[in-house]
């Protein structure tokens, strides 16, 4: 059973936040983070529950239940500086669904699917831009990897720095950066259109791969076609940079306003924030200058040691289309004999083509030096009503390495043109269709008939296809058949 996209990624999210967090919050998690960004490899146990759906009938329910009570994903992970390998295997009432392994660097993206029956060990060949998993499944949550991208921000400065030093000075003005504390004084470097324009023709080469890193961490699923874009990036105004510094003359924060041709359009870039010890702000804004398009997001995050505290937001306009969403971030911890307790919350709410939905993540986790194990309980809610409450098991301990399955076959996908790439998508997504077949194979006849009416029109609901029948003509459903936020600091 497939958890829908948004709840996954949602639970993401919730892990990239606890990710995110330093040593001085929490600090059991800094450790487990560290040891994986050290090439320590980790083995993790999940297993699922539905705790509510109330769209589907009873009978649909219990079923769903007893069938997950079976299912299992065994995940390995490894990370060895830039180089990344994964190696997951869903087991159920016994037998291996499926294995999967994914191997990425810098260079390369490789996928390897094994199907028992179904599909042989194959290896498809991708590239970070372009990873093979997108290819073959199509919309897939990538999950940021905040190290890769706060490394790549701090390398973007540093490159940029010599180009700006000339028109570098310093200014005795005091500013407040929310969570981050006060500036005491500013280094300001001052560009007209000019001057800017001679700026990105002279650090553009040393910038753009900087920025492809940047990209490729923080939405590695549009880093390709992004990073097209700023090839054809063009000045068209002035550039402002200030750097914020502590008492200490360290740096404590940005700003950085600028006007830029985007992809045939004129926008107006804002850049704000700051970072230390007590929290985090961060705000982005990239409206066209003609017209409602915009791209905008805010980061607001207070912590201490035990607590991180805040509440984001992200918005897009393009034409008609038009995306808002929001959330509110409260994680606590409690030191205990066992360890470190992690619990609060996460919560998410999208509206997107006139419809709001809300989602909730509640962690209740206990890590150690070298483990994790608990649960996430995933919800997602029209309004105040339940539409569905998932609860995740989790357990993670240290692992000797990733093991990668031998591959029999082999395909190329950048090789490919788009109809062969749609063809080997379709035999890998073919391929599994035969593990949903034999759980609806084993439920009596007429509680098959329900669950598979139940489940098409959950997935009829959302614009998706029905379910694969196990038989066209035995599973076909009649109708008779059928039941009844505050303001900016931005100086």
């Amino acid at each position: 059973m497939r958890i829908r996209r948004r709840l996954v990624l949602l639970a993401l999210c919730a892990l990239l936040v606890f990710g995110a967090a330093r040593a001085a919050v929490f600090p059991a998690l800094e450790t487990l983070q560290a040891g994986y960004e050290g090439g320590q490899a980790y083995h993790l146990c999940l297993s699922a529950r539905v705790d509510a759906w109330p769209d589907l009938a009873e009978q649909s329910l219990a079923a769903l239940q007893s069938w997950l009570e079976g299912q299992r994903l065994e995940v390995d992970l490894r990370r060895d500086g830039d180089h990344r390998q994964a190696a997951a295997q869903w087991a159920g009432d016994g037998q291996v669904v499926f294995t999967l392994a994914t191997d990425q660097d810098p260079q390369e993206a490789g996928l390897i699917l094994e199907v028992p029956g179904s599909l042989p060990a194959t290896r498809y060949l991708g590239s970070p831009a372009q990873p093979p998993w997108q290819a073959l499944f199509g919309s897939v949550p990538q999950l940021m990897d905040p190290a890769a991208a706060g490394q790549a921000f701090t390398d973007l400065c540093r490159a940029a720095l010599p180009h700006l030093l000339p028109m570098e000075k310093p200014v005795k003005t005091a500013i407040s950066i929310r969570n981050a504390g006060r500036g005491a004084s500013q280094l300001v470097y001052a560009l007209n259109k000019e001057q800017a324009q001679a700026f990105w023709q002279a650090a553009g080469p040393d910038l753009l791969p900087v920025m492809d890193r940047l990209l490729l961490a923080l939405a590695p699923s549009r880093a390709a076609a992004l990073s097209g874009s700023l090839r054809a990036l063009e000045i068209r105004g002035a550039l402002n940079v200030k750097r914020f510094l502590d008492k200490q003359g360290e740096d404590l924060g940005l700003q950085v306003t600028a006007t830029l041709g985007l992809d045939g359009a004129t926008r107006k870039l804002t850049l704000f924030g700051g970072r230390s010890d007590s929290g985090v702000y961060l705000s982005f804004k990239l409206p066209a200058t003609r017209g409602s398009d915009t791209v905008e997001a805010q980061l607001s995050l207070a912590t201490k040691p035990g607590s991180a505290q805040g509440d984001w937001k992200f918005r897009t306009v393009s034409g008609k289309e038009r995306l808002d969403a929001s959330g509110k971030i409260a994680l606590t911890s409690v030191a205990q004999a066992e360890g470190e307790r992690l619990g609060g919350s996460l919560s998410a709410k999208i509206r997107q083509a006139g419809v709001t939905t809300d989602y909730e993540i509640v962690p209740d986790l206990l890590l150690t030096q070298d483990r994790l194990t608990g649960s996430l309980r995933l919800k997602e809610l029209a309004g105040k009503a339940v539409r569905r409450e998932v609860s995740l098991a989790l357990e993670m301990s240290p692992a000797d390495s990733v093991a990668m399955p031998m591959p029999l076959a082999e395909v190329d996908l950048l090789s490919l043109d788009d109809e062969a790439r749609g063809q080997a998508a379709g035999r890998v997504n073919t391929a599994l269709v035969p593990a949903l077949r034999s759980w609806l194979a084993a439920l009596p006849g007429d509680l098959r008939r329900l669950v598979l009416h139940d489940l098409g029109r959950d997935r009829r609901a959302r614009g998706e296809g029905a379910v694969p029948p196990v038989n066209t003509e035995v599973f076909t459903v009649t109708e008779e058949m059928s039941p009844s936020t505050s303001e900016e600091d931005i100086p």
